[in-house]
């Protein structure tokens, strides 16, 4: 509120006390009066009220100027206009998805109880592309093996759900894991995913081992439940020390354990197998699936152009033309 005016509604007030104490003096000065003059007795009686109504207005008024007020701009420093950030997908680096990969998954050297399984569990995501969160969620009932006496044969995997690690405090359950749909998939949607025949080995050997029973997860932690992230990890880590050079277990190669994936994924295109088709397998679209991996696709140009060379070119010319 601005001092002028704050000034004036106090002065107003301060007549109005001064008119009410001298209406009442004044009313009871005229109580001996028969017949007061009317316009006296209005005038007794509508000072003070007008009094209290001009402090009023100007209190208001003053106050509403104060509001109406514009409120200067706050100084900003002046700064160059940021350009928006172009979210693209993460490209994978070369040394981070090697290709060739191992041949053979190493079994992680902890404990005794987790050793075997893990080894099956690395060798699903190696050899299925499937990611962490969906190789806990399956059940021994989603893995199709050929017979006994199938020889090695492809097996095939069902990916129906993912059971990622979400935090306790995210979850209804109170649990550390949720369980959802396929990344990327309609509610509900599936997708299959042929094994290599020496996964078909190693899971049947792993079912064997651990008397899995249909409904039971095909990769179970301590007391058959959900396998833990923080298990996967330090068993991967130990695995990877157990095997590789010190600078190459120091460096990004397979650092992650779903660099079992990226490598898998990796040495499909690499083999030739169509986009689309990997991307089926992935559960990726096909834009996806190019924009993360184009860039690690190698040693095929041999390969295109003996396709080329076969496929001939314009005849040549007949003699005498």
């Amino acid at each position: 509120m601005r001092a002028g005016p704050s000034r004036l509604a106090w002065c107003w007030f301060l007549i109005a006390l001064f008119a009410s104490l001298g209406a009442n003096v004044a009313t009871a000065g005229f109580l001996d009066l028969a017949d007061p003059p009317a316009l006296l007795r209005v005038g007794i009686a509508g000072w003070p009220a007008l009094a209290f109504l001009g402090g009023t207005l100007l209190a208001h008024s003053s106050a509403a100027e104060s509001e109406a007020a514009p409120i200067p701009p706050a100084r900003v420093p002046d700064t160059p206009d940021a350009e928006p950030r172009l979210l693209e997908a993460a490209v994978p680096e070369p040394d981070a998805v090697p290709s060739p990969a191992p041949a053979s998954i190493p079994a992680p050297p902890v404990r005794p109880r987790g050793g075997q399984r893990l080894h099956a569990f690395f060798a699903t995501l190696y050899y299925c592309a499937l990611r962490p969160e969906e190789a806990i969620a399956m059940r021994v009932q989603d893995v199709t093996l050929p017979g006994p006496d199938g020889g090695d044969q492809w097996c095939e995997l069902l990916s129906h759900t993912a059971t990622p690690e979400v935090g306790k405090q995210w979850t209804d359950t109170g649990e550390i894991h949720e369980e959802r749909d396929l990344k990327g998939r309609a509610e509900g949607e599936t997708r299959t995913v042929p094994g290599h025949p020496a996964l078909t080995r190693i899971l049947r050997q792993h079912i064997e081992d651990e008397q899995l029973k249909p409904g039971d997860l095909l990769f179970q932690g301590e007391a058959g439940g959900i396998l833990a992230g923080s298990v996967i990890r330090r068993a991967w880590r130990s695995a990877r020390k157990a095997v590789l050079l010190p600078h190459v277990f120091d460096s990004p190669t397979g650092r992650r354990v779903y660099d079992n994936r990226h490598t898998r994924l990796t040495k499909w295109l690499n083999d030739g197998i169509p986009p689309a088709q990997v991307a089926e397998w992935a559960g990726n679209s096909v834009p996806v699936l190019l924009a993360a991996y184009a860039r690690c696709v190698e040693g095929q140009l041999p390969d295109l152009k003996r396709r080329l060379e076969a496929a001939g070119d314009l005849p040549e010319p007949a003699d005498g033309d």
